[in-house]
């Protein structure tokens, strides 16, 4: 069921699910088939089955949140958050998303100021949201805000001043972050190149502490 839904096959997903006793029906083979409904945009009937559901576990709301969110529905994702009796990062998350592509950026940092707790993933996406909405200040603000920053925080600061085309900024970015990450300083120096500025980027390749291919193939 779950292969048929990634493909797209939603009735020979319901053919193979309907196919079984009701007492072989178990809650990952539900979820299996809501998840089918959700990934291809059948959210009426994902809502139905859930509905329909004896048992229900956290994975089965966040499949329909999810579902609303990814296909831009934003109303009913939180119409399904409310009735969640749990709710976990994901969660948070995916109705954080879905205001965002609607560009409900209010409600986007009122939901990230309700979460219950914060870790450098939750504060890694909303930096990168605030980023591709052009608000580079707001997403800097909100990393000078993080008690602790991983590799995905830095990295999506260092993308977010290239989409600016702020190379200033982001090569300080880059010199400041406690360990360095190839890929990001490959990004710098392919931005470098973009921009004409061949003499920084040859200048930040012999700065790179090891070879490595796809420096060689920037330059």
């Amino acid at each position: 069921i779950e292969a048929l839904g990634h493909l797209g096959q939603i009735e020979r997903a319901k053919t193979l699910f309907d196919g079984f006793p009701a007492t072989a029906r178990d809650l990952v083979c539900s979820n299996a088939m809501l998840a089918a409904y959700a990934r291809n945009g059948h959210l009426e009937s994902a809502e139905t089955m859930l509905r329909a559901m004896e048992i229900r576990n956290v994975v089965s709301w966040n499949t329909l949140l999810l579902g609303y969110a990814d296909h831009g529905d934003p109303k009913y994702a939180k119409k399904i958050f409310q009735e969640m009796p749990q709710r976990n990062e994901v969660v948070w998350l995916g109705l954080i998303a879905a205001f965002a592509q609607r560009g409900y950026l209010q409600r986007v940092h009122a939901l990230f100021d309700r979460m219950p707790c914060h870790n450098a993933g939750t504060w890694s996406t909303l930096i990168e949201l605030r980023s591709k909405d052009d608000e580079l200040g707001r997403a800097e603000r909100l990393f000078q805000r993080m008690p602790l920053r991983n590799k995905a925080a830095w990295a999506a600061m260092l993308h977010a001043y290239l989409r600016a085309g702020n190379l200033t900024r982001a090569k300080d970015l880059l010199d400041r972050m406690p360990q360095q990450e190839m890929e990001l300083a490959v990004a710098l120096i392919a931005a470098y190149l973009k921009s004409g500025l061949h003499r920084r980027a040859k200048k930040s390749f012999d700065r790179l502490p090891w070879a490595d291919p796809h420096a060689w193939s920037s330059l």
